[in-house]
């Protein structure tokens, strides 16, 4: 049987609202370089954000006459990404990091520029477990929820900045495709849900405003660093690029 195609579904994921310096005029670049970015406790996700109502999980999948998993989760926190080498001690926690390879323009007003990026790394949890029955309703366990990218297809999307007066504009629209670890608390039995092998469609993360400015007065990430993509223990991405010293995005 063949396998049925869905249409990638690009959404987008930050909505920035971006306080720009002054002193920059169209035709300036900003070089390829990381951002990374925390994620507050008890982030309220948009429906359908990880619902599978749409689309259950099989059943079987949790183990045998587990029942199709229906529900969702509404609400993540971050899990702090682990780098190689480390930061140090006072370096702030970080939950997921994107990736700009390209320079990116800064447009005059009136103007639109885009780059490529990619979301490299995510580390996401749902505070309240999810509870699977089996044979009908029956037996009900709690299975802990954890979010990261998936390991088949990257996550690439584009930045557009808009151009105008003081304040202007920017959105992040990546392709987000999530392997997702569910862990039954009782005795950490995981299974994996990879939407990039299971055929899954990306889904989006919420929208978060924020600001940027034309220097960098926070912590950065120096060049060639490695991180833990998989919560594994297991270094096996990089070396990413290091923080830019003249562009910094708060959210």
């Amino acid at each position: 049987m063949s396998k049925r195609h869905r249409p990638i579904r690009v959404i987008t994921l930050l909505a920035l609202c971006f306080h720009v310096n002054p002193a920059i005029s169209g035709g300036a670049q900003f070089q390829p370089g990381v951002d990374f970015f925390p994620t507050p406790d008890g982030l309220q996700l948009p429906n359908p954000f990880f619902s599978f109502a749409s689309e259950p999980i099989e059943g079987g999948f949790f183990g045998p006459g587990s029942d199709p998993f229906e529900g969702a989760f509404e609400t993540v926190s971050g899990i702090p990404i682990q780098v190689s080498p480390e930061l140090g001690p006072t370096f702030p926690t970080f939950d997921s990091i994107l990736v700009r390879p390209n320079p990116l323009d800064i447009p005059g007003a009136g103007e639109v520029s885009e780059v490529p990026i990619q979301l490299v790394a995510l580390s996401l949890q749902s505070p309240v477990p999810i509870s699977v029955t089996y044979n009908g309703g029956q037996n009900p366990e709690n299975w802990a929820v954890r979010v990261v990218l998936s390991e088949v297809n990257p996550s690439i999307g584009r930045i557009r900045l808009s151009g105008g007066g003081f304040l202007q504009g920017a959105v992040i629209e990546p392709v987000v495709l999530p392997r997702v670890l569910f862990v039954r608390q009782s005795d950490n039995e995981t299974k994996v849900l990879d939407f990039g092998t299971a055929g899954r469609d990306p889904i989006a993360l919420p929208p978060i405003c924020g600001s940027w400015n034309s220097f960098n007065d926070g912590p950065q990430i120096p060049g060639g660093v490695f991180t833990d993509p998989n919560l594994d223990g297991n270094f096996s991405l990089g070396p990413l690029p290091g923080s830019n010293a003249d562009f910094k995005l708060s959210p």
